[in-house]
């Protein structure tokens, strides 16, 4: 983990605090091709070598990084209320995955998502 990594993973720990006053439900799950995997409301977040935040399993979002970090599980259930709908659509995609964890090989974990029949380098642009 990099200063600008470090800087940004204290800064959403006290922005997740202030917020519901405590600092627990961040832990470091790993990192791997330069980002540092967390989890918040059990979704997972990454923060770029630049310090940048992501959250790989959701397709778009429109707030800031630092906003899509802090409302992950909400992006999240609006995309999988979609998705279920047309999960054909949703197969078809090439951003996002099913699942809201996703691990440093770049897999989410949900079983029928189609991160898991892809080449790792298809699956991280799937996710950053």
């Amino acid at each position: 983990m990099n200063g600008a990594q470090k800087k940004a993973v204290e800064e959403l720990r006290a922005e997740l605090g202030s917020r519901r006053k405590t600092t627990e439900g961040l832990p470091i799950k790993g990192e791997g091709d330069g980002f540092v995997f967390t989890e918040v409301d059990g979704v997972t977040v990454t923060v770029g070598e630049d310090g940048g935040y992501h959250v790989p399993a959701v397709r778009t979002y429109r707030q800031s990084s630092l906003g899509a970090a802090l409302t992950a599980r909400e992006l999240f259930d609006r995309q999988w209320e979609r998705d279920r709908k047309n999960l054909l659509k949703a197969i078809g995609r090439v951003t996002g995955h099913l699942g809201p964890i996703v691990n440093v090989d770049w897999c989410c974990d949900d079983q029928e998502c189609f991160c898991r029949s892809e080449d790792i380098v298809v699956r991280r642009g799937r996710s950053v």
